[in-house]
């Protein structure tokens, strides 16, 4: 529980009040706070002015204490927290302090018998005292004389240790456990072994004259008083924080003030008649956190004039406010509170463990002591005997109000307060919000998510806050209903970034049937598992900005930022928006039952990657619509080549496949794409796009260019989005919508590659053959292809072999393996790639400015006498002006050596006749890739 409870305080740390009169700084106040282990003794030290900070705003924690700085702390503390105005002697005490800067704290030390030398006239001041001299310092601050208690001689380590763990109260060694104190001491030790010295009572030396003799002897009894007492005048009470003056449950403390209930530190809890002591009710002025509410507090303070007595209040000098670590409380979060404790029983079970009830139990959430204030009384604090949760437990889980329907309370902070017989009495709730910073200027903040204008002023607000930051809100002391009075903390979220692996959803019936879904209960981000903060099926509201609403199988492999509440995801934004889980079908088995036992039914699928998958379809497979047994899919005839199907592979292998979209007739109705509006148009109906739509097509037109051969299909996937507008008379086969009537994944007979599309096809040239392979399913050839200035090898089933200096074409693989049809020899006439036509001409023109090349595709020659041809005829040139779209590469050959190169487009010398350029161009007549020759010698 304890980083849960410290969760809880950083969760509202600021949220504070002020007016606390203290001397000193607090240990949180060190830039090296994290490092201090004994905070409570770091901050009275300083308070008290015992122990300072270094210059640099440090502590040093593990700095080791010399004798000089300890004679200086209990010079110090024996005058109050006042500096000593004891001065230095004309000759010293020791040879080696004269002018060090301790002189007068070590001389005043000196003179009251707490400290003495090494030994031969020296003090040693820049020694390291140990934790033993520590002690035997503090012991005679306290009044131990050194020869009466044997802390001189050859065993005073022993006589030491033995007054400071068996006589001190508390023990000088107090919460130093693993400290060895015979070696030098911290700074964190130091200020332990000090404040545990300071609460020990002094000893009163008491002067005895024998009548007989006339020797005097003295006897050392308690005085009654603590050091703390002696030499500050200060005293200790003990009890409950109850609040402050927004939020409390006694005393009516005014504003600045906080509430502690009890009494002096060993005052006893019934009076000299025997009749019981109340408790009071102290109101003063501090800063203390409202985390740390119902939890045993000490308060160090000095009376002043005018006051109540023995009760810290405003007239006096408060020292600080420390949490003693005897807590009534525990603290965990409302997902923890499980559905029933114990049949029958006023009990209610967290985290495991299972608490008794008062008879009456007060809710308070965010410290709203008046309008989400709820009291149960007993017949409401009783669960039943059918294991039936109680009024209180379904309450906890189950809340409401205004905040609470938005977020839920799941990852909701919960502290259980228990009263003087360990029953829990009060409950808090703190609830909070994620929200999107939408504006600021020099006086607020204004947030969406129903939060609106905070001001910078009254609130704690973190610097550097900014627009589009996304924060943790935390309203505290009212609701949103009613602001007055209210304190708010913003925090910038924290926040974890990652790839979504996984998500568990529970459902409203047994079916997992995505129109069930009740919650998005967790997820899994890089392998760790976050829960949800909160109970609905929206993680968020839908007014905050390019944060997702929920969490869905379209979004796994995706990159997240999520951001965190007490560390649970409340809010997440999507970073990546590549690839959707839809897949196509573009094959299936001939006949197969679905989850047979032998074979099975198959089916081959094109995720948005591009990447062909082989599934055995499961017996859990289901055709578009409900997932309910009669909608199973059974065999071959439920799945259709062109479904678009979503699934997830089982632990045997086969896959539970959904049809989310279904493949119907080539209709006439025209589709086309507006990039401009993201939109999309069917039979005039616009659709808007979602980010991640993936588009598959079939990019081979039917035909190839001689207008004969037919052309089996190429499937592609694309981001919808990124490509260029797709114009109409296209067919659309297939076209999936989500709950907000978006387009996510679209099938449509494109018979060319779209414009804007990303391309991992490569052109090249051969330039080496390497030789033949046998393989199981055939004859390979291995080539070398230069593409540019890289080199591929590729093991291709090409039939015969192909020479080199031939122009290909091909999407490169893993293995290097290629079928037949993988690779495309535009050098043996396949002009169409992908639904890409090749264009062959010389280049006339080029312009990387405005993306347009000129080429000519045939013109007539001009002979001489003999026949010869000397040029070629401009004015007979058929030529064509094509616009290269942006995502076009450029591929440099040289076809007379036979070699990829680089270079540059450039007009060609037309007096050779051969054609230096081959353009691909797509169905909208943009030229997706070029191919150059460079060697003036030898074209296409």
């Amino acid at each position: 529980m304890k980083n849960l409870k410290r969760l809880l305080s950083l969760a509202l740390t600021g949220v504070m009040l002020s007016g606390m009169m203290v001397m000193g700084a607090s240990a949180a106040e060190y830039t090296d706070a994290e490092s201090i282990e004994h905070t409570e003794a770091v901050e009275i030290m300083s308070s008290l002015n015992i122990i300072n900070g270094k210059p640099d705003g440090s502590y040093d924690p593990e700095g080791l204490v010399s004798r000089a700085e300890m004679a200086k702390m209990i010079a110090v503390a024996m005058n109050g927290g006042k500096e000593t105005t004891y001065g230095t002697k004309t000759t010293p005490t020791y040879t080696d302090i004269k002018g060090h800067w301790a002189e007068q704290y070590i001389e005043y030390c000196s003179d009251l018998k707490i400290i003495s030398g090494r030994g031969n006239g020296i003090f040693d001041p820049e020694g390291k005292v140990t934790g033993t001299e520590a002690a035997k310092m503090l012991l005679s601050a306290l009044g131990y004389d050194a020869t009466a208690y044997r802390l001189t001689g050859a065993d005073w380590d022993t006589n030491v240790n033995y007054e400071a763990t068996q006589t001190a109260d508390p023990k000088l060694y107090e919460e130093l456990d693993g400290v060895v104190v015979a070696n030098p001491v911290t700074r964190d030790a130091a200020a332990q072994i000090i404040w545990n010295g300071l609460q020990n009572v002094t000893r009163t030396k008491t002067p005895d004259k024998s009548v007989n003799t006339g020797e005097v002897t003295y006897t050392y009894t308690p005085s009654g008083k603590t050091l703390l007492k002696a030499q500050y005048d200060a005293d200790i009470f003990v009890g409950t924080f109850n609040g402050n003056d927004k939020f409390n449950n006694n005393g009516s403390p005014k504003t600045g003030e906080i509430v502690v209930s009890g009494r002096l530190d060993g005052e006893s809890a019934l009076t000299a008649s025997g009749a019981a002591n109340p408790v009071r009710h102290a109101n003063f002025p501090a800063e203390f956190d409202i985390a740390n509410i119902g939890e045993q507090v000490k308060v160090i303070y000095k009376e002043g004039k005018g006051g109540r007595s023995s009760t810290p209040d405003k007239a006096d000098k408060i020292y600080g406010v420390f949490l003693t670590g005897v807590a009534q409380t525990d603290t965990s979060t409302v997902d923890k509170v499980a559905n029933f404790a114990n049949k029958g029983e006023q009990t209610i079970k967290v985290d495991g463990t299972v608490y008794d009830l008062a008879n009456t139990v007060t809710v308070y959430r965010n410290f709203d002591k008046t309008n989400q204030k709820s009291t149960f009384n007993v017949s409401q604090l009783t669960d039943g005997t059918s294991k039936v949760a109680s009024t209180l437990t379904q309450a906890l889980r189950t809340p409401t109000g205004s905040d609470v329907a938005n977020n839920g309370a799941s990852g909701d902070f919960i502290k259980l307060v228990m009263d003087a017989n360990d029953d829990v009495d009060t409950i808090y709730i703190i609830e909070s919000k994620i929200a999107v910073v939408t504006a600021k200027n020099s006086t607020k903040v204004t947030l969406n998510n129903g939060v609106g204008s905070v001001t910078f002023e009254d609130n704690d607000i973190y610097e550097d806050i900014a627009v589009d930051d996304v924060v943790v809100v935390t309203t505290l002391y009212n609701n949103a209903a009613n602001k007055t009075g209210a304190v708010t903390t913003i925090e910038k979220a924290e926040s974890v970034t990652g790839t979504l692996d996984s998500y568990k959803y529970s459902y409203n019936s047994g079916d997992a049937d995505d129109s069930k879904i009740k919650a998005c209960e967790s997820l899994k981000l890089d392998g760790e598992t976050y829960k949800i903060y909160g109970t609905t099926k929206d993680m968020l509201d839908d007014d905050l900005d390019d944060l997702v609403d929920i969490f869905g199988k379209t979004m796994l492999d995706e990159e997240f930022e999520l951001y965190l509440i007490n560390g649970y995801v409340a809010a997440a934004r999507q970073l990546t928006k590549g690839n959707s889980n839809y897949s196509l079908v573009i094959e299936k088995s001939a006949a197969g039952a679905a989850g047979g036992a032998i074979n099975g039914l198959k089916i081959r699928v094109m995720g948005s990657d591009g990447v062909k998958t082989v599934l055995t379809v499961s017996e859990n497979s289901y055709k578009k619509g409900a997932n309910t047994d009669a909608n199973k899919i059974v065999n071959e005839d439920d799945i259709d080549l062109l479904d678009i199907v979503t699934y997830s592979v089982s632990k045997d292998g086969t896959a539970d496949v959904k049809i989310e979209g279904k493949a119907a007739a080539k209709d006439t109705k025209n589709t086309e794409y507006h990039k401009s509006t993201k939109k999309l148009t069917h039979d005039s109906a616009d659709m808007a796009v979602a980010d991640d739509c993936v588009l598959y097509a079939n990019v081979n037109p039917a035909m190839d260019k001689d207008g004969v051969t037919p052309l089996a299909p190429s499937y592609k996937a694309f981001n919808l989005r990124d490509l260029k507008n797709i114009p109409d008379a296209q067919y659309a086969f297939n076209i999936v919508s989500n709950a907000d009537n978006e387009a996510v994944a679209v099938y449509l007979d494109l018979g060319f590659r779209p414009g804007g599309a990303t391309n991992s096809r490569v052109y090249g040239i051969i330039s080496g053959y390497e030789g033949r392979l046998n393989n199981e399913d055939g004859v390979y050839y291995r080539y070398t292809v230069d593409v540019n200035d890289e080199q591929y090898t590729i093991d291709w089933k090409s039939g015969t072999r192909v020479a080199t200096g031939s122009i290909v074409s091909f999407e490169p693989t893993n293995d290097n393996m290629y079928a037949t049809g993988d690779v495309a020899n535009i050098s043996a006439g396949t002009y169409s790639i992908d639904g890409d036509t090749a264009v062959v001409g010389f280049v006339e023109k080029y312009s990387s400015k405005d993306n347009t090349i000129t080429i000519v595709t045939s013109v007539d020659p001009v002979t001489d006498g003999n026949g010869n041809v000397v040029r070629y005829d401009a004015d007979t040139a058929t030529r064509a002006i094509y616009a290269i779209d942006d995502k076009a590469n450029i591929y440099f050959v040289d076809r007379d050596e036979k070699v990829g190169t680089s270079g540059s487009i450039s007009k060609y010398d037309v007096i050779t006749g051969t054609k230096n350029v081959i353009l691909m161009v797509n169905g909208t007549g943009d030229v997706t890739n070029i191919i150059f020759e460079t060697s003036n010698k030898t074209g296409f």
